[in-house]
């Protein structure tokens, strides 16, 4: 299109200078030379400055101005990922493929909230079809290999981020990526020094941040083990992970049921039942310690992110005061004191994962049931019956575990 502002707000786009854009643009739009593009690409200025709402309002306008522009499908997508509204932006990438099926784009769009919703076969195979338009399309290649990574196909994995590399050598998602397919084989120095080629070309790059800061942590024995269960998990489809939980239910139910028939405790049971639960609560809570751990690395404090610092100051926090508790159970000696030491070590799951949460209501309603579930323990402690004590911890755990679940999904369902 001829409109000087829009061909003068592209550039500026391309040159990541998304404020000066948006200005061409406004100025544009008050000189009424404004179309369905300007206010898409408006859009998609808006929504890399942090201005979401007037993002969405901007990419609707696009929209009602030319139903059938596939750009406005594409920028009202972006905002809705960007916000994660996975489903509503899955909608409007396919109304945008559907308009324009040879858009590189679009479907690269696609396959990244494909994959961010938790299905990497659809994502590799909507990378593939950009691909198949464009062979040297940089998005396409990086999330082929990132659905790959994700499907646990490290070979070819592996040569996919070669060809990414080939084709776009100073690309610093296609640098994250190889860090990524190192962590996935263990090599932990390599990664290293791929995420740091990545956030020297892009230094805010998240992907290839968050990878830094994993690999960091994995120098430690606990956290690489910890990290190689995590990614193991995340290579698992759904219906495999929901099999193994099950299925160590239906173990411990035997061997439970084994010990009840002998009329004995079953130490094996009482042994595997302790491990599993030092599992879980380490699973929950490695990365807030190990965050605490960075704050005072020289290259760790630099990675970490605003919510990741809050967390580790909660975790922080909870730890002093189960320390002080329990040291004053150790000289005082009354079973209150070892129950509050206890719970609040627990506590640590809910107020920690708090800050996964979307900012707004949802961490609002966490909060207070965070609060609630403390003055519960401070109730639990001083409940003459230890029974009804214990019942009270193990009801607020169920309850904590379907309230985040809640929380969760509801956030995915946006």
């Amino acid at each position: 299109m001829s409109n000087q502002y829009y061909q003068r707000a592209q550039v500026l786009y391309q040159q990541h200078r998304f404020s000066q854009a948006a200005q061409e643009l406004r100025a544009g739009s008050l000189e009424s030379t404004a179309d369905a593009n300007s206010y898409a690409l408006l859009a998609l200025c808006l929504v890399n400055i942090g201005e979401l709402e007037e993002a969405e309002s901007e990419a609707r306008r696009a929209v009602i101005h030319s139903p059938g522009n596939p750009f406005g499908h594409y920028a009202l997508s972006f905002v809705y990922f960007r916000c994660g509204q996975l489903r509503n932006a899955e909608l409007s990438a396919r109304e945008a493929i559907r308009l324009s099926p040879a858009g590189p784009d679009y479907l690269a769009l696609l396959a990244n909230i494909q994959l961010s919703r938790d299905h990497p076969k659809e994502a590799l195979e909507s990378a593939e079809q950009g691909l198949a338009v464009d062979p040297d399309h940089a998005g396409s290649l990086n999330l082929r290999t990132m659905a790959l990574i994700k499907m646990g196909r490290k070979e070819e994995a592996a040569s996919a981020v070669q060809g990414a590399l080939s084709a776009h050598p100073n690309d610093a998602l296609a640098h994250a990526n190889q860090g990524w397919a190192w962590l996935h084989q263990g090599k932990y120095r390599e990664s290293l020094a791929s995420f740091r080629e990545a956030l020297r070309v892009d230094p805010d790059l998240q992907w290839a941040r968050q990878g830094m800061l994993t690999a960091l942590k994995a120098r430690y024995p606990i956290y690489r083990w910890m990290l190689a269960y995590f990614l193991l998990m995340g290579r698992l489809s759904r219906r495999m992970r929901w099999a193994i939980v099950i299925g160590f239910v239906v173990a411990m139910q035997l061997l439970n049921a084994t010990g009840q028939a002998s009329k004995q405790v079953h130490l094996p049971a009482m042994v595997i039942v302790a491990a599993y639960g030092a599992f879980v609560f380490l699973s929950w809570t490695i990365d807030p310690f190990f965050n605490l751990l960075m704050r005072v690395s020289p290259y760790g404090r630099y990675l970490l992110t605003p919510d990741q610092r809050r967390s580790s100051t909660v975790a922080a926090c909870l730890i002093a005061a189960a320390v002080t508790v329990a040291t004053a159970a150790i000289f005082l000696r009354p079973a209150e004191l070892i129950f509050i030491a206890f719970s609040s070590a627990l506590l640590i799951i809910p107020a920690c994962a708090i800050f996964r949460l979307p900012k707004g209501w949802r961490r609002v309603v966490a909060g207070i049931f965070v609060i609630a579930v403390g003055a519960m323990v401070i109730g639990a402690a001083v409940v003459p019956d230890v029974d009804a004590g214990v019942e009270i911890i193990l009801v607020s755990v169920v309850v904590s575990t379907w309230v985040f679940r809640f929380l969760n999904s509801s956030a995915r369902r946006k």
